[in-house]
């Protein structure tokens, strides 16, 4: 499954699952998850903590957020721009572009503009780093 990280820095949360602990990490983007480490995760973190804290940038996407794989394009498009949204890579923005394109009934114009600018804000970023010698 998937789980957006709507921060701009990366979120670490610990689990026990199976008798091991673990972190994971969501990085800002998309987050892959095995539907037993989300549960694991948002036990961990508590229902409470969950609602007051988290579930306002951790957010699973798609009809059935259950299942371990989602075509961002299956998405509504609201839930796929909060996913562009997060990207911080242009590869990452070019396979939801591919993704897109290939969509039944075409590319939604919102989404592919969102891709645009998402990307356009990377490459102003990478440009600001590059000027100030990072």
């Amino acid at each position: 499954m998937i789980v957006v990280n709507k921060k701009p820095n990366i979120t670490h949360m610990p689990y026990h699952q199976d008798g091991r602990k673990g972190v994971f990490n969501f990085v800002p983007g998309q987050n892959e998850i095995d539907p037993a480490t989300w549960a694991a995760v948002k036990k961990e973190a508590g229902e409470k903590r969950m609602a007051l804290h988290y579930s306002s940038f951790l957010k699973p996407v798609g009809a059935d957020a259950a299942e371990e794989q989602i075509d961002p394009a299956s998405l509504n498009a609201d839930e796929f721009i909060d996913l562009i949204q997060g990207a911080m890579s242009l590869d990452l923005l070019t396979q939801y572009a591919e993704a897109e394109t290939k969509r039944r009934g075409g590319p939604r114009k919102t989404v592919m503009d969102a891709i645009e600018k998402q990307a356009e804000e990377i490459k102003e970023i990478d440009e600001n780093k590059a000027n100030n010698g990072q």
